[in-house]
């Protein structure tokens, strides 16, 4: 300038270098994909997400960019295609009897709650069965269903009467009958004799078949009599009927004589079965027609007879009345009275076969389990025949050639056998059944005499064995002993076993078991004994044996002699050889161990000094303090513990008095504390040297002492917090602009195991400062969940960051609500790697934040009372008195404005009037402060309910105490709730000064009152599409509070209607995800509708909450995918 040239001004050009773009990695999982990056920087996924990696639900095309030092990468991409999860067997329950068929048509590889993989699975037992299916590696929910399996009856118990000519079989079995005749009534009555059958149907399910048998009595046929007309006056009547009889004359003859013309009858009794009658004329002496020949075919034979009188002659010379003939030919036959002879009367004689004799076949007689013995009869007649037993005239039916007769008791058997012709054979020869061999009494154990040392086996003796030649078997089946005397003496049994013995007599029957013998092992040698030593010392000059092993019943020695010592210690040894050996109560003597004790040697020790690494470098620098109480253990090379102590008052320790050798220092972390890096540094007498708790081998010397091993521990200096701020905007991010809250509670919980679900109570309480800001100090190394208390009139603000571990200040952690209590996520803290946000302290991480703001859903619905609540129109509604009310910025709740009132710091009243009626009931709530001057003032809002005449007839007050100017100008939050008393036209909601300015914002007055209803009672519903209408979980009575959710499942979006005849009260939407996480919160008013999108949700389960007042619904939402 002017000529004159300046000094060189300079810059220094450092080109910022561009990252490189982020590797992705992708891991496929069932419904999701996992997208993950090492990169660093600040990361940008194009979901938005800026943490290192992405869980989605839908495939495609994902990318990410990294910014480091304000310049970003290119694009890093990958491809996301999520498995998809298959549905939910549906499964069908077949009930059946006994059992129940649950079946699935689901594809896949099938599991039920049995084990089962079929694709369906019979079962017998009720209840729940489940089943899932796995495709493509990934599993169902569970699909259920219910078995109930039907229970099938008992089979009916068949009770059988046998009378004569027929059977009563009957049951008292439940349900529907059925016989094997056909029948369905309780008893049913039958002739045939043989097996039947009853079954019982209960519920649809049939019994299995219950049964009788049925052996009716056979009822003899009516004797058949022979009529004999003599010339003496007289008539013979006869039978041939067999059993026993009763002529109508009371006569039981097998033939009556009689001298009256007329009938007369018999019967005849066999096993108590009476037949029907049989009747014959009787007709003395006549005059003789042509005889009348009556032929009666008996077996083998014909009876022809006449009841023609006179003088009988027959064509076969014969002259009887009747004649038997074995031919079958024509007969004739004339009477002779007085000397006439009738013309010839005739019959044709035809007589019945007689049935051969039965023959004896195959015998068996009793033995020694089955006491009735049985025999084959052959030679049977063709066709059916009737076989009679004696004694006891017992009869058997049948029709084949041969028949087994079984059930015989011991004696004499004949038998005749009667055709179907009713011929009887000949009486066969006598059967003769013989006694039952008799099974012997089971042998009686006596004296036992177990194994010994010396002897192997054992002996008992047994008794009560048979007369005659006897066979004693044992089980286990080891030996066979015979003889024949009432007792006997077993020997050589074998040890440790247990036996049952058996007699077999001379009849080849065998007893039942013995009692049982047990024969113990035999007893053994005690086991060489082991032993611990416990060798002389610096400090000991003697030596120890300790036997180690089990010491039950023993007794031990080490000269060989002596067995008094059943403790198995021996002490006081001086320096030798020893032989140890044990005797156990037998006698037996163990194999000798020896033993040495060796010569007293000098003492060592090592120890040193465990300290408290306050600066974290991993050694002892000049005043760091020592540790009290840390407790320290000497260990072996194998981590045996040796000893154990504890630090002194300044951190010390020391182990003195052990002997030479190898050994290992292991230092118990102390609570709250973390180790310090181990082997910092060349001087190990400053270094911390255990890794992970345990130091390598120190080798001692006799009496060398090493003082150089150390531990260090981190204390537990750790902290956390950061700020709770008024988040104006919303938007989850703390501007520069919003301020803190104060006075908010903030609780510290903690989580183990980094689930992000808090693990039990609250650790420790406390409350932000005037700038919002809030720490937690000395915390140990872990994880932790923070949440703040929710003042009356706030809500969380839109969450930015899940995650607080991404070390960001600014943004707002909130994410689960739990009651009136905002969480965050897990957070985790190391000694050395946490960013404060504001200095260079490692160990403080000052980044869990929260955002609160107002709730204004109030002025913001139809149900407002009042006219420019938000005061955004000035004056606009509003009445001053004393004053003036205006309108301005700078001390806003819910809007963009708020109002002064009395700016000019006068004594003011600003109010609007509000036409009501008696009885009704209103809440007022509105936002309010005041500047400090102001304090002594008593500023309050008021409720004022006045007559038509303007007659204050009821007022209620709220103070107002908020201080704005210490509270970054932030409102708070008042409420008053009345109600209208008898007379009131009109209420006034006040607000009134003396001396300063009030400022107000979002005044909002709303009636509480019972709520219009239809013609009906009711408000109909519309929805259309896939809705999912919820029930009222909480609200009474019948008023309208109904939601719909469709579609439902959702994919892209979905909307949220709300019918209510409430029409002031606001309406709260939360929506949450199975973990009690919050997903979203809205707000809305009745008769509403809300179109929500879940594009970037992960698909899964979701919970719906709708709450308006007293009310509150909750629908179940499932997303699928996009």
């Amino acid at each position: 300038v002017n000529g004159c040239i300046s000094v060189s001004g300079s810059g220094t050009a450092a080109p910022k270098s561009i990252p490189s773009a982020p590797v992705v990695t992708v891991v496929n999982n069932c419904g999701s994909s996992v997208l993950s990056t090492t990169a660093s920087g600040s990361l940008l996924w194009s979901t938005g997400a800026t943490t290192s990696s992405i869980t989605v639900s839908a495939a495609g095309n994902y990318t990410a960019t990294t910014t480091v030092n304000g310049c970003t990468s290119g694009t890093g991409s990958a491809t996301a295609a999520p498995v998809t999860i298959p549905s939910a067997p549906v499964i069908t329950v077949v009930n059946n009897c006994g059992s129940s068929v649950l079946s699935t048509t689901s594809a896949g590889s099938l599991l039920w709650s049995t084990g089962a993989t079929t694709s369906s699975i019979t079962v017998s037992t009720a209840g729940i069965f489940t089943a899932t299916t796995t495709v493509n590696g990934c599993i169902s929910v569970s699909g259920s269903g219910t078995a109930a399996p039907k229970s099938i009856p008992s089979a009916p118990v068949v009770t059988t009467v046998n009378n004569c000519g027929s059977s009563i079989l009957s049951t008292t079995a439940s349900g529907s009958l059925l016989w094997s005749t056909g029948a369905t009534t309780p008893s049913i009555t039958v002739s045939t004799a043989g097996n039947y059958t009853a079954t019982t149907t209960v519920n649809g399910c049939a019994s299995v078949s219950g049964s009788g048998t049925a052996a009716p009595k056979l009822t003899p046929s009516a004797p058949i009599i022979a009529v004999v007309n003599n010339c003496n006056g007289t008539s013979t009547l006869s039978t041939t009927a067999t059993g026993i009889l009763l002529w109508s004359t009371g006569a039981t003859t097998q033939s009556i004589t009689v001298s009256t013309a007329g009938n007369y009858t018999a019967t005849t009794t066999v096993n108590g079965c009476i037949s029907a009658s049989g009747t014959g004329a009787a007709a003395p002496k006549s005059t003789p027609s042509a005889p009348v020949v009556t032929v009666v075919n008996n077996c083998g034979s014909s009876v022809l007879s006449t009841t023609a009188t006179g003088s009988l002659l027959w064509s076969t010379g014969a002259t009887t009345s009747s004649i038997t003939v074995t031919t079958p030919v024509t007969y004739t036959v004339t009477t002779s009275v007085n000397g006439c002879t009738s013309s010839n009367g005739s019959g044709i004689a035809a007589p019945k076969p007689i049935p051969s004799l039965p023959t004896f076949g195959a015998i068996t007689q009793p033995n020694c389990t089955v006491a009735t013995g049985s025999v084959l009869l052959n030679n049977l007649p063709s066709g059916t025949w009737t076989l009679v037993r004696n004694p006891g005239i017992i009869t058997t039916s049948g029709n084949t050639a041969s028949t087994t007769v079984s059930g015989l008791t011991s004696g004499s058997y004949t038998f005749t056998v009667t055709n179907a012709s009713g011929c009887t054979s000949a009486v066969t020869g006598t059967l003769v059944i013989n006694t039952q061999p008799v099974t012997p009494a089971k042998p009686v154990v006596g004296t036992i005499t177990q194994p010994t040392c010396l002897v192997p086996t054992g002996t008992v003796v047994l008794s009560s064995l048979p007369a005659g030649t006897w066979t004693v078997t044992s089980t286990p089946s080891t030996f066979t002993t015979t003889g024949n005397s009432t007792s006997v003496t077993i020997s050589g049994i074998p040890a440790n076993n247990n036996y049952v013995f058996k007699v077999t007599n001379a009849g080849g029957c065998i007893s039942p078991a013995s009692g049982s013998v047990q024969m113990n092992p035999q007893p053994a040698s005690p086991a060489t004994p082991a032993v611990s030593v416990t060798q002389p010392t610096c400090s000991v000059s003697t030596g120890t044996i300790t036997v180690t092993s089990s010491k039950t019943g023993l007794a031990f020695s080490i000269n060989g002699s002596t067995y008094t010592n059943t403790n198995g210690i021996f002490s006081g040894l001086t320096a030798g050889n020893y032989n140890l050996t044990a005797k156990n109560s037998a006698g037996c003597i163990s194999g000798s161990l020896n033993v040495t004790i060796a010569t007293a040697t000098a003492c060592s020790s090592i120890g040193n000094f465990v300290f408290s690494d306050t600066n974290f470098n991993g050694i002892q620098d000049t005043g760091e303090p020592g540790i009290n109480a840390v407790v320290v253990r000497l260990l072996n090379t194998s981590n045996a513990v040796l000893a154990n102590t504890t630090t002194n008052s300044s951190g010390s320790y020391a182990f003195d008095n052990i002997v030479a050798g190898t050994y290992k220092i292991q230092f118990v972390t102390p609570t709250g504390y973390t180790p310090t890096t181990a082997n910092v540094g060349t001087d190990d007498s400053k270094d911390s040297d255990p890794v992970s708790g345990i130091t390598g081998n120190y080798t001692l010397t006799f009496g060398q002492s090493n003082t150089t091993v150390d531990a260090g521990f981190k204390p537990p200096i750790l902290q956390v917090g950061n700020r709770v701020w008024y988040d104006t905007n919303n938007d989850g991010i703390n501007g520069s602009s919003e301020n803190g809250i104060a006075n908010i509670t903030v609780k510290l919980y903690q989580d183990a195991d980094n689930n992000n679900v808090v693990d039990g109570t609250v650790i420790a309480t406390t409350t932000t400062d005037v700038n919002g800001y809030y720490t937690f100090y000395n915390l140990a190394a872990g994880n932790y969940i923070l949440g703040v208390v929710i003042p009356s009139g706030y809500m969380s603000s839109s969450v930015n960051a899940a995650d607080p571990d991404n070390d960001n200040n600014a943004d707002d952690n909130g994410l689960v609500l739990v009651g009136n209590e905002i969480r965050g996520y897990a957070i985790t803290l190391a000694h050395g790697t946490e960013p404060d946000g504001s200095s260079l302290n490692t160990n403080a991480n000052n980044s869990y934040d929260f955002g609160l703001l107002p709730d204004c859903n109030c002025i913001n619905t139809s149900g407002n009372l009042l006219t420019n609540g938000s005061f955004e129109n000035g004056t606009t509604g509003w009445t001053a008195s004393g004053g003036v009310v205006s309108s301005g910025t700078g001390y806003v709740a819910c809007g963009t404005k708020n109002g002064f009132n009395a700016a000019d710091k006068t004594i003011s009243v600003v109010y609007q009037d509000v036409t009501v009626s008696a009885g009704t009931s209103l809440t007022f709530s509105g936002f309010a402060g005041i500047h400090t001057p102001g304090l002594t003032c008593s500023p309050k809002l008021s409720l004022i309910f006045r007559s038509a005449s303007g007659a204050v007839l009821g007022q209620t007050d709220v103070a107002v105490t908020r201080n704005v100017d210490v509270n970054f100008g932030q409102l708070a939050l008042y409420t008053i709730t009345a109600t209208a008393p008898t007379g009131t036209a009109k209420v006034r909601v006040q607000s009134s000064t003396i001396c300063n300015t009030m400022k107000m914002d979002a005044f909002c007055l709303r009636m509480n009152t019972t709520f219009s209803r239809n013609s009906s009672g009711n408000e109909p519903l519309s929805l259309t599409g896939n809705s999912n209408v919820s029930a009222d979980i909480s609200a009474a009575g019948t008023e309208i509070f109904e939601i719909g959710v469709n579609p439902n499942p959702v994919s892209s979006y979905f909307n949220i209607v709300i019918k209510s005849n409430d029409n002031n009260t606001p309406v709260d939407i939360r929506i949450l995800n199975t973990d009690g996480r919050l997903i979203a919160v809205k707000k809305t008013g009745a008769k509403s509708a809300l179109r929500i999108p879940t594009g970037n949700w992960l698909n899964g389960i979701y919970l719906v909450e709708v709450k308006q007042g007293s009310h509150r619904k909750v629908v179940r939402l499932v997303k699928a995918s996009n």
